[in-house]
């Protein structure tokens, strides 16, 4: 969180890259950095790469779900402006996790706004 907030680029993709290769199938640190890029306001870009690959292996164990990660993603969408998007990945959270209540939350605000 710390090298996110103090926009440490080179020293969070070092620390990304380091996790990666002590557990190669664990990309929770991956789905952490987003969310702190997005808690933080951030290099969405950055953001939306760090889903994106957080996305190409399923979750282990308690990891956040692929709809959380789906969710994300529609927050950074919505915060970019890009209400098509965002409502896109809200409809894959669904499909995955239809009970998912941050979800249907979102989907409503956006489907109102």
């Amino acid at each position: 969180y710390v090298h996110a907030a103090t926009r440490r680029w080179a020293d969070l993709d070092t620390t990304l890259t380091r996790a990666r290769q002590n557990v190669p199938d664990d990309l929770a640190p991956f789905f952490l950095a987003a969310t702190a890029l997005l808690d933080t306001g951030h290099d969405f870009r950055r953001a939306e790469r760090y889903l994106n690959h957080y996305l190409s292996l399923p979750p282990e164990g308690r990891q956040p779900t692929h709809a959380d990660a789906r969710v994300l993603l529609a927050s950074l969408y919505s915060k970019e402006g890009r209400r098509a998007d965002a409502l896109r990945e809200l409809s894959i959270a669904l499909r995955l996790q239809p009970d998912l209540e941050a979800a249907k939350a979102e989907w409503k605000r956006l489907r109102q706004g």
